[in-house]
């Protein structure tokens, strides 16, 4: 599995390709109408995908215990909310256990039966944590056509306002959330040409995490960016 291949994408760069040919016919199309001075300024459109990794998860949680149907103690698939995408049941928050078609995560570290330290609950730090690190997408963004050239962005693309909403799921019934993560804002150097430009981020560490019931936890960012137009 390729390093970015996600939710059964193993096609994900011909795809791309694919994309960008159409959207560059769209493109023409689109200037075609345009008047001249919009003609001048050129146009643009913006892809953007958001990954996470090195994924760990430690204090309390107290989302998916006995007691509380139709929850199924202790495991549970997690979703993320974010400025580019809203949650889902898949892969956005990857967990290490294996359970009904997922990884998951143990959701109920409250519970003395589920409590640290035990290897069947936890993965990580002598079997009172857990994590899990392989690059994982989450969200994806796409821009409407804006009325200026991709070359108006320089050679610097600057992202704000990041965060990792992270809920743990149950499909038929409410999602609970866990914790927010929220990611200072960072730049993306751009390179290219000929009415192209990309760029990815370094990995970027959460500035603050605000848990739910005393839970954290920590996941990096990284952001794939990239621009074409006239």
């Amino acid at each position: 599995m390729s390093l970015f291949e996600t939710r059964g994408r193993s096609h994900l760069t011909t795809a791309r390709v694919l994309l960008r040919r159409v959207t560059t016919h769209v493109v023409v199309l689109f200037t075609a109408a345009l008047p001249s001075q919009a003609l001048a300024q050129g146009v643009c459109q913006i892809h953007i995908v958001d990954y996470n990794l090195d994924r760990y998860v430690y204090g309390s949680v107290s989302a998916e215990c006995p007691g509380n149907w139709p929850h199924d103690p202790p495991f549970g698939n997690w979703g993320v909310d974010s400025i580019h995408g809203s949650r889902y049941d898949g892969f956005q928050f990857r967990g290490w256990k294996q359970a009904d078609g997922w990884l998951q995560w143990n959701s109920c570290t409250t519970h003395i039966d589920f409590s640290p330290a035990n290897c069947q609950y936890y993965n990580w730090q002598s079997c009172t944590t857990q994590i899990d690190t392989p690059v994982r997408e989450f969200a994806q963004y796409w821009s409407d056509l804006l009325p200026w050239s991709c070359s108006d962005y320089g050679t610097i693309y600057t992202m704000n306002s990041y965060f990792m909403n992270v809920y743990e799921l149950d499909p038929g019934s409410s999602d609970t959330q866990v914790a927010v993560a929220s990611y200072p804002s960072f730049n993306i150097t751009l390179s290219g040409g000929d009415g192209y430009y990309s760029g990815t981020s370094s990995d970027i560490n959460p500035s603050s995490v605000t848990g739910t019931w005393g839970a954290n936890l920590t996941a990096k960012l990284r952001v794939f960016i990239e621009m074409w137009g006239s």
